[in-house]
């Protein structure tokens, strides 16, 4: 997201290290939600618990949602970009 999306790196690292330690192995998600230790045990702010809890509800979420979004935007610039382009531009 960094790199490709101009994003900083301290608003996307939480959402990697989430991702990380869910990777890792972590203890039924639905379970640590009804017992409301959900945020504690995946060390997250209320936000990224929220997050965690729309993936759980729906299988997706509205952040990654608007990235993808974005990215099928900037894809779409660059191919038409591309495609304006003439041989001579190239040289």
């Amino acid at each position: 997201m960094g790199m490709h999306l101009g994003m900083p790196r301290n608003s996307t690292r939480p959402y990697w290290e989430l991702a990380a330690r869910i990777e890792q192995g972590v203890d039924e998600l639905h379970a640590l939600r009804e017992k409301g230790e959900l945020a504690s045990h995946l060390m997250i702010d209320q936000s990224m618990e929220d997050t965690v809890a729309e993936v759980l509800d729906t299988g997706s979420c509205t952040i990654l949602n608007n990235l993808e979004s974005r990215i099928e935007r900037m894809a779409e610039t660059e191919i038409e970009g591309d495609v304006r382009m003439t041989p001579d531009e190239f040289t």
